[in-house]
């Protein structure tokens, strides 16, 4: 079972607080549903922010969680950590560089 993990360990929680307990109850029905579906891992924050952004339409949500996923699976984006080629650990590490980068100057800026 792959892991669908784009939020976790971001130290989010406190972005979530006005999520009243119909919501989370919509979120996490939404995460086991998907999981069981698709056989993946979702992280809370992940189903949260595609369900805000379609202002907390179920159907509207699944389906673009679902071709995200999708999506993610044709290209091997989740996979690419495991290759061992010089050229994606060359990108990888400067991905990583851009992204440590922008969280640092986010939270500084904030």
């Amino acid at each position: 079972m792959n892991s669908v993990c784009f939020l976790a360990g971001l130290q989010l929680e406190g972005c979530f607080q006005d999520i009243d307990a119909d919501q989370t109850t919509i979120v996490e029905k939404l995460k086991l549903r998907l999981e069981n579906e698709l056989q993946v891992i979702l992280d809370f924050h992940t189903v949260v922010r595609f369900l805000v952004a379609d202002n907390w339409c179920i159907e509207l949500a699944s389906t673009r969680l679902k071709e995200t996923i999708a999506w993610r699976n044709e290209r091997g984006v989740d996979d690419i950590l495991s290759r061992k080629d010089p050229k994606t650990v060359e990108i990888v590490d400067r991905l990583g560089l851009l992204v440590s980068r922008r969280l640092v100057r986010n939270v500084f800026e904030h």
